[in-house]
């Protein structure tokens, strides 16, 4: 799973003592309860250099809920972009150069653990062993907020939280107020069951 992680002594990272001392959602359904829904690894692939919006965001109150499965875009908590796919246990992580992890994701006490086996590109698919376990998480309407990285200040680790928006699979590359294009060489492309290309130097993703 590729994520950002700073190690700063005093900013940026992920994830700080959010999950602890707010109220708790319930989690309704334990992710190892629900059927694969047959997920592939090149289902969908996307490439851009447009990106979430690099905020510091607030602990949620509370913790848990149920993810529906769909197609969530990052939005806000770190200038990098990605999107998360969820169908019954199975997730499905694209990153932002047509390359992608396909595994399994379970919830349980607030908290939203990774497994990653597949690893694939446009050159084919391999296997991989690649987990991120028990990262507090919540669900408010379309909003996916999960402490997806740690950093240390002052010796201390803190959480940063990353929000995803849940929206059309076809909607991933439209921008709005948060994703959006902060370089001069604005490209976006999402590819469905299969791989674009892209120009290295001043990156252009091409779906075709």
């Amino acid at each position: 799973m590729r994520r950002t992680v700073s190690l700063a002594i005093v900013l940026v990272g992920s994830l700080v003592a959010c999950g602890s001392g707010g109220g708790s959602a319930i989690d309704a359904n334990p992710m190892d309860s629900r059927p694969a829904q047959g997920l592939t690894c090149s289902a969908v692939t996307f490439c851009t250099t447009y990106d979430a919006l690099d905020t510091t965001l607030p602990a949620p109150a509370q913790t848990g809920g149920v993810i529906a499965d769909g197609t969530y875009r990052l939005e806000r908590g770190t200038f990098n972009s990605g999107v998360l796919i969820f169908a019954g246990n199975q997730v499905l992580e694209l990153d932002n150069s047509f390359e992608n992890e396909l595994g399994t994701y379970q919830t349980a006490n607030g908290k939203i653990s990774f497994t990653y086996n597949t690893r694939c590109d446009s050159a084919g698919a391999t296997a991989t062993t690649n987990t991120w376990l028990d990262r507090p998480y919540f669900v408010s309407g379309d909003t996916l907020s999960i402490a997806m990285a740690d950093t240390f200040v002052n010796g201390v680790k803190t959480f940063v939280w990353y929000e995803y928006k849940r929206l059309p699979t076809n909607a991933i590359c439209t921008a709005d107020e948060a994703f959006n294009c902060r370089v001069s060489n604005c490209s976006c492309a999402v590819v469905t069951n299969g791989f674009g290309t892209v120009t290295g130097g001043t990156k252009v993703c091409n779906g075709t």
